[in-house]
């Protein structure tokens, strides 16, 4: 495919997840995906990712991607993104913990890298600081 074209499915991809249709998410990525983000230690498979994403909105019902920018280049394609939401429902913490709601609006700025394979998105590499939105959770000092 081409650059172009691998751009528009992550576009697809984030649009739908704006729209919150999650039924089309194994559409856009292979069999064996693996996500590498600061929410795990480990590698996360496609379904895992699809988890967290459910247990996220569950969080913050009103959350939304805003997608800045794209760079492309041969399989890969990288977005700088920006979510903002209100924690209105419980979250899932690292260790198991729960936060309440805090009924905080949030803005996060991130970046993830999309390797393509055969026309879907085969590994991912996304970088945000949940410092930043732990604190503007208010559940650290903000630097």
């Amino acid at each position: 495919m081409s650059e172009q074209e691998n751009i528009q499915v992550i576009k697809n991809a984030m649009n739908d997840l704006n729209a919150r249709k999650l039924d089309t998410w194994e559409q856009y990525n292979t069999h064996d995906l693996l996500s590498y983000n600061p929410n795990s230690p480990e590698p996360m498979t496609g379904q895992q990712v699809l988890a967290m994403i459910g247990v996220f909105l569950a969080a913050f019902p009103d959350l939304h991607y805003d997608m800045e920018r794209f760079i492309a280049q041969d399989d890969f394609v990288v977005l700088h993104w920006r979510y903002h939401g209100t924690h209105t429902g419980p979250m899932s913490a690292p260790g198991g913990k729960t936060i309440p709601p805090t009924g905080r609006h949030v803005m996060v700025s991130g970046c993830s890298t999309y390797q393509f394979k055969d026309g879907k998105v085969h590994r991912v590499w996304a970088y945000f600081d949940r410092a930043h939105l732990f604190g503007q959770l208010g559940l650290m000092p903000e630097m």
